[in-house]
């Protein structure tokens, strides 16, 4: 055992050690008596106090007598011999270096023990014991070594001792990941890879080694996916480890229709872990018919397995040959049908499940005054709710963005006042309009200017795609423009593209599977309900389907891969929202806000179970 002494050490200290620490290690070590403590000739180690407790000991272990300084029976001498010399080579000044040296040699030391004693393993010289993995793969092993790298090995061997080489058998554990534990062992080393985590893991929890476990930890929490998240979730169970298993199972009820559709591991639920996923609100599905789909895909892989199952099935109303076929099942959905007509249950009014994101529109102008309202949009149920109310009214026309747990609402107009904002491109001042651009480096907390643009612009729209920002139309003091530019941040270069057919300012610009999305806004004459998409590949714009409203200064976000527009401007301001299903090429009114509302800023939120106002 390493034990700190301080600066000095004396005859009382060296017996406290001797006798809190070294004695109690050679009796668990060596039950057998047949332990030697080696030490060296420092005064304090010949004071009779000392002498005279290794004598009341002596038939518990043997301490030999060694001449004066016998460098091969004592290596810390090879050590000191070392630091002396290195140390001697130094002037005065650097005196400050003699703890790296020391440390360097240390090091040095470690490494080298490490190296002799892998050596020896590898060629099965001076091995004690066997320890035998699953598929009875055997390893000859040094107790010793397997003592230092784990308390659960100490135990082992103390409470089983034997002068004579012994077989541990662990089953559970496989062949490799036995020889990756052993390897960190005698080298104080392993790579933990998306190949071995799972095997490592169990053993390194089995044989109390909390350094791999916590890297194996680190490394499922960072490659969570759906092609092993139910691994990982029945891991995570079986050990106790609370968050990994909650993480697991929220990323399975949020990624659950690529999951049920890819993973084999889908396949290999028991019915009642299966119903326990189907049954939660949570579960992130647009139909539900995919679920029905589901666990029909999880009945066909085994029927003789799966028929005692089959009552799952009800949460959905289709009729299959595997429920006509089971007589428990049929009961249900007669009873089911004969409830919901005594009642008049309508569909509508059955519970929706809750969804993984949520659609808030924050502050802007209801009834010509600014709100302090936050609105909160369930896909699912299709309703707009009011979940917030600050202390004061929010500014107008601001925008929002959600990262990392947070919403950041930035900028806008308060009081007839603009606010600083957190990317500026363009603008308008007393003068007219601006072609200037700022940039933020979160980093160092510094605002910079960038190249300007090509054309001075104001309300104009924005968004990121690929890397690069696109600026899109804007009006200057006498019209409005058409042209659209783009910035590439790595060479700090704006270029035109190819502008967009007709001029429009006050528009919603969004990126949404790799195309650029500019619809609405108002070109002086009208109020534009158009559609433009451009794609960067072909550098090109096309006309997609018109909005079923024509509005500016509205909210836009992408939900569920769906473009959402909130509110807005046309003649008054409207509460209509809509959303584009751009597979076909189709807009549809959704529930409308609660009130008129325009310049609101949108932004899709991850819902938070544990957050109240996201509770839905």
């Amino acid at each position: 055992p390493l034990v700190p002494t301080g600066h000095g050490l004396n005859a009382t200290g060296y017996l406290s050690i001797v006798s809190d620490h070294v004695h109690p290690f050679m009796t668990t070590m060596y039950p057998s008596s047949d332990g030697y403590f080696q030490q060296d000739n420092a005064s304090c180690r010949k004071a009779p106090i000392i002498s005279n407790w290794f004598l009341e000991h002596d038939d518990e272990f043997t301490v030999p007598q060694r001449p004066p300084q016998s460098p091969d029976l004592n290596p810390i001498e090879h050590l000191w011999d070392e630091v002396e010399r290195e140390l001697g080579a130094l002037d005065a000044e650097y005196v400050c270096v003699y703890s790296e040296i020391i440390f360097r040699n240390l090091l040095r030391m470690s490494t080298l023990c490490s190296s002799i004693y892998n050596e020896l393993r590898l060629e099965d010289t001076l091995c004690d014991t066997v320890i035998r993995a699953g598929g009875g793969l055997d390893f000859k092993v040094h107790r010793l070594i397997l003592c230092g790298c784990s308390s659960y090995f100490r135990v082992l061997f103390c409470i089983k001792p034997a002068s004579q080489q012994q077989v541990y058998s662990f089953p559970g554990v496989s062949p490799n990941g036995m020889q990756l534990i052993l390897d960190y062992a005698y080298t104080g080393s392993v790579t933990v890879t998306e190949d071995n985590v799972m095997e490592l893991f169990e053993g390194a929890e089995l044989f109390g080694i909390q350094d791999i476990v916590q890297s194996c930890y680190s490394l499922l929490l960072q490659k969570l996916c759906s092609r092993n998240c139910i691994s990982i979730w029945k891991l995570a169970e079986q050990y106790n480890y609370t968050e990994l298993r909650d993480k697991a199972f929220l990323y399975m009820l949020y990624h659950f229709e690529d999951i049920a559709g890819y993973s084999a591991e889908f396949l290999l639920l028991s019915g009642e872990q299966l119903a326990d996923i189907i049954g939660r609100d949570e579960l992130h599905v647009k139909q539900e018919s995919a679920v029905f789909q589901a666990v029909l895909r999880w009945v066909n892989f085994a029927p003789e397995k799966h028929r005692d199952h089959m009552t799952i099935l009800m949460n959905t109303e289709t009729k299959v040959e595997q429920v006509k076929n089971n007589r428990q099942c049929l009961n249900m959905v007669i009873h089911t049908i004969k409830v919901r007509r005594e009642s008049n249950t309508n569909r509508s009014q059955l519970r929706t499940r809750l969804p993984s994101h949520v659609l808030p529109a924050f502050g802007g102008i209801d009834n010509n005054h600014t709100t302090d309202k936050t609105e909160l949009y369930d896909v699912r149920s299709d309703y707009w709710r009011t979940v917030f109310r600050s202390d004061k009214a929010l500014p107008e026309s601001s925008s929002c963005v959600y990262l990392n747990g947070s919403i950041y609402y930035i900028g806008g107009c308060e009081n007839n006042s603009y606010l600083s904002s957190v990317q500026s491109m363009g603008g308008m001042n007393y003068q007219g309009t601006l072609s200037s651009a700022e940039r933020f480096e979160p980093e160092t907390n510094q605002w910079s200017m960038i190249e300007p643009m090509y054309e001075s612009r104001a309300d104009a729209g924005s968004a990121t795609l690929h890397g690069e920002v696109y600026v899109c139309g804007g009006r200057l003091s006498d019209g409005f423009l058409s042209s659209v530019e783009c910035y590439n941040p790595n060479n700090n270069q704006w270029m035109l593209i190819t502008p967009m057919t007709s001029p429009r300012a006050a528009v919603g610009v969004i990126s949404n599977k790799d195309h650029l999305y500019v619809i609405g806004g108002y070109n002086s004459i009208t109020y534009v309900s158009t559609v433009e998409v451009y794609d960067p590949l072909l550098k090109s714009w096309e006309t997609a389907s018109s909005m079923i409203h024509p509005r500016c200064n509205f909210g836009i976000a992408v939900l569920e891969d769906q473009l959402f527009v909130v509110g807005g401007v046309h003649k008054n301001g409207t509460s209509s929202v809509e959303l584009y299903d751009g597979t076909i090429d189709s807009w549809q009114p959704v529930q409308d806000l609660e009130a008129p509302r325009f310049a609101v800023g949108c932004c899709v939120v991850e819902r938070q179970p544990d957050t109240a106002c996201f509770l839905l």
